[in-house]
């Protein structure tokens, strides 16, 4: 969050991701860095559990949602 944040700052677009369980927590330090708002992109959690096809169906939707944030397509 605040490398994203702090990229953001200075007028670099940036995307990040991170997983369910880290959700509240990546808002809330958005918040605590003066952005709320900022767009998260959540995959699903735990990653390390995850059959690798869903990994890649996760990757698959994730980056649209990355493409949709920084081209705003």
């Amino acid at each position: 969050m605040h490398d994203g944040v702090a990229l953001e700052t200075l007028g670099t677009p940036t995307a990040t991701i991170c997983t369910e369980g880290f959700k509240v927590a990546g808002e809330a330090q958005a918040r605590a860095l003066g952005m709320p708002g900022y767009p998260l992109v959540i995959i699903g959690h735990p990653l390390t559990t995850m059959p690798v096809d869903e990994v890649e169906r996760q990757a698959t939707r994730a980056w649209a949602q990355v493409e949709v944030i920084l081209l705003g397509r």
